[in-house]
């Protein structure tokens, strides 16, 4: 992954710049890491300003990822920036890459339904696709995927 700092308005110091590389770089590539990505991190501040602020652009493939962050801190804008950062990776890692945007449980429930997924049935019931009697209750497909 790629990363430009670029400093407006406020001295970038060795320090702030490995702040914002231990934290953008060690947190993002847990949920995506590759040499196509580019991370474009702007911080603006100033004496004039009440707050700083950090931008930070992702470029991932299909998808340009923004967040913009304020705080009364360079280091605390910083910080903001990553996690809404981290949350959007991770939401866009779901989306994209996984291709749903329903919990894990939903598509479990459908598989079940449809019969393309085994579901453990207690003893003394029958799978979904059987025959039953009208005395025996119907398998619950909520505790069913609930188990996956």
């Amino acid at each position: 992954m790629k990363l430009q700092i670029v400093a407006r308005h406020i001295d970038l110091t060795d320090t702030l710049r490995d702040h914002v590389r231990r934290r953008f770089l060690e947190t993002l590539p847990r949920f995506f890491d590759r040499e196509s990505c580019d991370l474009h991190v702007e911080l603006i501040g100033g004496p004039k300003h009440r707050y700083e602020e950090c931008q930070a652009r992702l470029t991932v493939p299909r998808g340009l990822l923004v967040v913009s962050e304020r705080a009364p801190g360079v280091y605390a804008a910083v910080d903001a920036a990553e996690r809404a950062l981290a949350r959007k990776v991770k939401d866009w890692h779901d989306r994209v890459l996984i291709g749903t945007r329903f919990p894990k449980k939903y598509f479990i429930a459908r598989r079940i339904e449809d019969g393309e997924a085994p579901a453990t049935i207690p003893p003394g019931q029958q799978p979904l696709g059987e025959a039953r009697t009208e005395e025996e209750p119907a398998p619950d497909v909520a505790e069913a995927a609930d188990r996956y």
